[in-house]
């Protein structure tokens, strides 16, 4: 049974959509653009053996850090700058993060879900 523990996070200005397929286009993760250039990404926080799964995040990260593009969290709407250590402040008080963090932990637990 896969779980899937989602945190998802968008752009604040325009992005190149090839550019963002490239990064991301031997990933699982969800790309949706939307109108105007923004994109936003679905990020699966757990890879398929239960553990922390943060590398996609990171690349996303560095794209937009490249190009001066912001993100905004979904949890808050916050605007970030593109950092993983802004990132992921935000993201460690997320459900999804607490939720991936517990299966991580305790992989029992994963059937209860």
């Amino acid at each position: 049974m896969a779980v899937t523990c989602t945190y998802r996070l968008e752009t604040m200005s325009p992005v190149c959509e090839d550019d963002i397929y490239r990064i991301l286009e031997n990933t699982d993760t969800q790309v949706t653009f939307q109108d105007g250039g923004y994109c936003r990404c679905d990020f699966n926080l757990l890879d398929e053996e239960g553990n922390l799964n943060l590398l996609d995040i990171q690349h996303f990260i560095n794209f937009c850090a490249e190009r001066n593009v912001l993100i905004r969290s979904k949890r808050n709407g916050s605007v970030l700058p593109a950092s993983f250590g802004a990132v992921f402040s935000d993201m460690k008080r997320s459900k999804a993060f607490r939720q991936a963090l517990h299966i991580a932990n305790h992989p029992k637990d994963r059937s209860q879900l």
